[in-house]
């Protein structure tokens, strides 16, 4: 069994292990190997001003990317207000062309249809028109409109919106147009 021996005479602040089963012939190139004297480690001595630099440089490359891209996306955040506050807009209005089997004089307060409603949270005004909903956003979302325009097929009794194609809020990637 090989027996490890402490080989003080190398270096007397070293502890020194080595195995005795190698043979001669290899036994001094094994301890050279592990005499730390071979591989002496470099103290650390900090980072170079060009590797600061770098790291700098690519900081900033992030944050001019990511700056934008943030904003656009609190906008669309701001924006999915001004569309849930139409919600019940479009209840109101489905019932009113269920009820007279056409969008005409669906407008806002008549036929079940609420009042017209101006600046609430990220909403400027929203208004009904003959069952079209026009929702302006403010200033925060660049003043986009979301217009939904109801398209009512009698034969099948069914009520289907699409985003009218002049909202503004398409062009600023705020809503999905169609």
């Amino acid at each position: 069994m090989p027996q490890f021996n402490i080989r003080p005479d190398k270096d007397p602040g070293l502890k020194f292990y080595s195995f005795d089963i190698f043979p001669t012939p290899y036994k001094a190139a094994a301890e050279n190997l592990l005499i730390a004297d071979h591989c002496p480690m470099k103290k650390f001595n900090g980072f170079t001003l060009i590797e600061l630099m770098i790291v700098i440089a690519i900081i900033g490359i992030l944050a001019s990317v990511a700056v934008p891209m943030y904003g656009n996306y609190t906008k669309r955040a701001k924006f999915a207000d001004v569309i849930n506050q139409t919600s019940t807009y479009k209840t109101a209005v489905s019932l009113c062309v269920q009820d007279n089997n056409t969008n005409v004089g669906c407008d806002h307060n008549t036929n079940g249809i609420p009042n017209a409603i101006a600046n609430k949270g990220d909403l400027a005004s929203l208004t009904v028109s003959d069952g079209q909903i026009t929702a302006i956003g403010n200033g925060e979302v660049d003043n986009a409109d979301f217009i939904l325009t109801p398209t009512w097929t009698a034969s099948t009794n069914t009520l289907d919106w699409v985003v009218d194609a002049a909202s503004t809020c398409g062009e600023a990637q705020l809503c999905k147009e169609g």
